[in-house]
């Protein structure tokens, strides 16, 4: 129970943590999408499920074979402790079209494993999408003109196997014009 208990902790929160910082780096880093998502509003649940995609917050999970398992020619025996990595299958060309892009006209943007899958699948990801969603609604509503706040933006992250987390993120953004001019 305290592994399980421990594991929703991190779950609902550290992980939609990052989720959110490096889809923060995304919208930043991707020119005119910024306005698009402000603009199409619907396009921002194709956003978040490419963010996951692209920068999953969980690196990857531990699993052990129950069985031989043969894959592209090299046979993993029963018993074998294998870490699964989830950005390598996220950005698998065999089932994303150009998988290297962020693409909010993408179909099947949801069909990542993020979240794992099957058993495994993360009990928290109906909530993690739902904050995640959410924090770019009131985000894209409320501020504008995102950008770092600092000069370079090469990022550093916290060194580990399971967690894809960034030391640091400084942004700036600027009131949206209307909110700016309710204020006054």
């Amino acid at each position: 129970m305290l592994g399980f208990s421990e594991q929703a902790v991190v779950g609902a929160n550290e992980t939609t943590q990052n989720a959110l910082a490096m889809a923060m780096c995304a919208l930043i880093e991707n020119p005119g999408l910024e306005s698009r998502l402000r603009n199409e509003p619907g396009k921002i649940r194709t956003f978040i499920e490419e963010c996951l995609r692209l920068h999953s917050p969980t690196a990857g999970m531990y699993r052990w074979t129950k069985e031989d398992v043969e894959m592209h020619g090299v046979t993993i025996p029963k018993g074998a402790t294998v870490h699964l990595r989830f950005a390598a299958a996220n950005r698998d060309e065999r089932h994303f079209e150009e998988p290297a892009k962020l693409d909010i006209d993408r179909k099947k943007a949801g069909s990542h494993l993020a979240f794992s899958h099957a058993v495994h699948h993360c009990l928290g990801a109906p909530l993690a999408r739902l904050e995640l969603n959410l924090s770019f609604e009131i985000l894209l509503r409320r501020r504008q003109n995102f950008r770092f706040a600092r000069a370079e933006s090469n990022y550093d992250y916290v060194p580990g196997l399971a967690l894809r987390q960034l030391e640091y993120l400084w942004i700036k953004s600027d009131p949206l014009e209307l909110e700016a001019a309710q204020a006054g």
